[in-house]
């Protein structure tokens, strides 16, 4: 089963594309070949915030902290 990439290597793998779709030097077939890869990394960029967001959901409400101070004797 192949790794999910961090979500921040998602991300910059984005910017990269964003930034290289928007230099004037790349051709129309490159620029169309980038778009792809920008929209699927962005669908999987997607997808790894809503898994990480119900992690994070679930740890959140599964270990309640508490605010009470504890007394010394």
């Amino acid at each position: 089963m192949p790794t999910k990439k961090r979500f921040e290597q998602l991300m910059t793998s984005i910017e990269t594309i964003t930034t290289q779709l928007e230099g004037e030097q790349t051709d129309l077939e490159t620029s169309l070949k980038l778009f792809r890869q920008g929209q699927a990394l962005i669908v999987e960029a997607r997808e790894r915030l809503q898994e990480l967001e119900h992690e994070f959901n679930i740890v959140t409400t599964s270990s309640p902290v508490d605010e009470t101070p504890q007394q010394q004797s």
